[in-house]
């Protein structure tokens, strides 16, 4: 509204010298409008990108971030300090504990745009720690299922009949031993081998530049995930939720487009392949 407003100041200043019933504004208050416009700026391209239909909730904390940094930087604010000071004390207010959400930490330290450098030293810790904890529960779910299984089979099942003290010799309860022992040793070398790769692969991708803010994470990851095959499964989890509502709703509204009082006997099965079409006739 206001940049409209600033756009026809001339317009609106002859409007107002020809109908003397009309005030103008003041210059000073002209003044005012241009500097709150540049204020609101940053929020506006802040909101256009929460709402793209491909954004992630990586970028919350470097957006909110960004906007602290504008908010608090020096330059010409009379008029409108405590605008600035009342808008800042709000981000505070609303994104306090931002930082300490592990779910927004750990899709801030995946995103190759960002990583760690908008994360304080304690949100960064716990978004490693994190993201260990997922890549090794992913790594081999199937032998996690498959012990479980196994202790709870011999919870349930009856124990074997033994064979008597005077027909078993000393050394083959020795042996039963060695082989329980055998047994046990490589399932907690593999698990601690793993936590090793993972921690490995995450040093050598945060070690790594970062890549332009413009460029797509999901194609980055999707070139790069042979290089980091515990951090892309990791990835894939976290940089899928949307920060916002907004592609849903407008979703809803291709849906209210389509299903209308013209089409009172549109089945739901054609209802829905319409909307699929029109939602995504940009990739096809």
């Amino acid at each position: 509204m206001l940049k409209r407003l600033l756009e026809q100041r001339r317009a609106i200043t002859l409007y107002c010298a020809e109908n003397e019933k009309l005030s103008n504004l003041s210059p000073s208050q002209w003044s005012v409008g241009e500097k709150v416009a540049v204020l609101l700026q940053p929020f506006e391209e802040v909101t256009r990108e929460v709402s793209a239909a491909a954004a992630s909730i990586s970028i919350v904390i470097p957006l909110v971030h960004v906007l602290k940094t504008f908010l608090q930087r020096e330059g010409n604010d009379k008029g409108i300090k405590n605008m600035k000071s009342t808008l800042l004390e709000c981000l505070n207010s609303r994104f306090e504990n931002l930082d300490n959400n592990r779910l927004y930490s750990i899709a801030t330290l995946l995103d190759p745009r960002f990583k760690s450098l908008v994360l304080n030293e304690n949100a960064c810790t716990e978004a490693k720690a994190g993201v260990l904890i997922c890549a090794t529960r992913h790594q081999n779910p199937v032998t996690e299922s498959v012990t479980q299984a196994h202790l709870f089979s011999e919870a349930v099942e009856p124990p074997t009949k033994k064979a008597r003290l005077a027909e078993s010799s000393l050394w083959d309860c020795f042996d039963e031993l060695v082989a329980q022992e055998e047994a046990s040793v490589p399932t907690v070398v593999k698990v601690q081998s793993q936590q090793d790769m993972i921690n490995e692969e995450l040093s050598k991708y945060l070690s790594e530049p970062l890549i332009h803010r413009k460029d797509d994470p999901v194609l980055w990851w999707k070139v790069n995930a042979s290089r980091f095959p515990g951090l892309a499964k990791v990835a894939q989890i976290y940089l899928a939720p949307p920060p916002t509502s907004v592609p849903s709703e407008r979703l809803f509204s291709v849906a209210g487009r389509i299903i209308n009082d013209y089409r009172t006997k549109l089945i739901p099965d054609n209802a829905e392949k319409l909307i699929f079409l029109k939602y995504n006739s940009s990739l096809i």
